[in-house]
């Protein structure tokens, strides 16, 4: 089977899914603690304000574009196929205890459902891809061949205070942004900008964990 039919057979069923994605619903009775290879009986909201309950995957990564799932135990037997569906088409979810929600950034879908990593005044969410880097290898004059290199972890960082709209951590820009965005706990920023080895891009947990503690003692104080 050539590529363009294959690309053109996955689309046709990507649509189909996606078009029939909620057309069977799980009894409320199902186990919701039951694993399956990583998926377990989730709770899905649309944003429609529709419920409906599909066995999804449990991810602390997160989902780029689509979600995968089974509208019935994916130990069944004959064994279902696997279904995908826009994460546009989720507004939120729950899965054994982990909220993921599809993200928004100036009105605009970031088509990404980011599990929240830390709940409290500031709540922190991410998408985790993982990347290759190419190595170039000479082949002789001044050709070279690109081979796939050492793979790294690379995170998209998500901030959201309460009544404020949702923020993108830039890479680039992580300094500069989070001393703004932390600029009424000056003990903390001044970590950041020192470039602390425990405060940097990678260590966005840490820093919001730190954050949220300093903002509920400060208001407790109060």
């Amino acid at each position: 089977m050539n590529i363009f039919l294959q690309r053109t057979l996955g689309l046709c069923f990507w649509l189909t899914a996606t078009s029939a994605a909620y057309a069977q619903e799980i009894p409320v009775s199902a186990d919701t603690t039951q694993n399956f290879n990583g998926y377990a009986l989730g709770k899905v909201l649309t944003p429609e304000g529709r419920t409906v309950r599909v066995y999804v995957p449990v991810s602390w990564e997160g989902f780029h574009k689509v979600l995968p799932f089974y509208d019935v135990p994916p130990d069944s037997r004959p064994r279902p196929a696997t279904k995908f569906i826009s994460v546009d088409k989720v507004k939120h979810m729950r899965v054994q205890g982990l909220y993921s929600e599809t993200l928004y950034l100036n009105g605009k879908s970031e088509r990404v459902l980011a599990p929240r990593l830390l709940d409290g005044p500031v709540e922190l969410f991410t998408l985790s891809e993982t990347n290759s880097i190419p190595i170039p290898i000479p082949i002789g004059g001044a050709a070279i061949a690109m081979l796939p290199g050492a793979t790294y972890v690379n995170n998209r960082w998500y901030l959201r205070r309460e009544g404020q709209p949702l923020v993108q951590v830039s890479r680039g820009k992580f300094k500069e942004q989070l001393v703004a965005y932390m600029h009424d706990a000056p003990d903390l920023a001044a970590k950041i900008i020192a470039g602390h080895p425990d405060y940097r891009y990678q260590d966005m947990i840490r820093i919001i964990q730190e954050y949220n503690s300093w903002l509920t003692t400060t208001s407790t104080a109060r």
